[in-house]
């Protein structure tokens, strides 16, 4: 579950933020929240026991739309494999079969197995034919990334201080993430406008999983 912004403020020691009224600091957090989660292409909540259909690969790997916590049920249709088949790889993003899944089984499984016509080890190719049940997602929010939220929620709360604010506010209101004049160049309001010290933090956390998919 993600911190409020009334937590997040009361760790601050940045007087620019912390004198800001209750609404200007949820503001300030649901910006950098969508910052946060648009740069590391994931959002930090908590699904538990939570069923989805996956698209078979008819491979051996299937990646993830979204981390996945813990592994409850497995089903897929047209396959031999059973949830003792296979494995959730750091950083849980994806199911891989084991080494040799029918070494796994006892006499009564392989037997339906083998009555069923030799099914295959693997995620059978096929649309929502893999239908996966467990706790998806973050129980608790990386120390890091709580961190980088409100970390971007006190630069933005300095930048607001500065005598450009106006100006800034109105390039925010056309969409624009950067201006710039003779050699000076500024960057703000939204990914990837975050400092390089949340970039850092944040570097662990960014989303590959199923090509890039943010659920």
């Amino acid at each position: 579950m993600y911190p409020t912004a009334a937590e997040l403020v009361a760790e601050s020691t940045i007087p620019a933020l912390t004198s800001l009224s209750s609404a200007q600091q949820q503001e300030l957090f649901a910006q950098s929240l969508a910052a946060v989660e648009e740069f590391c292409g994931q959002k930090f909540d908590y699904l538990p026991n939570t069923t989805m259909s996956l698209d078979g690969t008819g491979s051996d790997v299937l990646y993830l739309p979204k981390r996945l916590e813990t592994l409850t049920d497995l089903n897929i249709e047209g396959s031999a494999l059973s949830i003792g088949d296979v494995l959730l790889e750091e950083p849980f993003d994806r199911l891989v079969v084991r080494a040799h899944p029918s070494g796994q089984r006892n006499y009564y499984e392989q037997a339906l197995a083998d009555f069923e016509g030799n099914l295959p080890y693997s995620f059978t190719y096929d649309e929502e034919n893999i239908v996966l049940t467990g706790d998806w997602g973050w129980s608790q929010v990386p120390g890091p990334v709580r961190t980088a939220i409100r970390k971007d929620m006190e630069d933005t709360a300095l930048a607001d201080t500065n005598l450009l604010n106006q100006t800034i506010r109105a390039y925010r209101k056309f969409g624009m993430r950067d201006i710039s004049q003779g050699n000076l160049r500024a960057s703000f309001a939204f990914a990837p406008g975050l400092g390089d010290d949340v970039i850092n933090m944040l570097q662990p956390y960014i989303w590959i999983g199923q090509v890039g998919t943010v659920i």
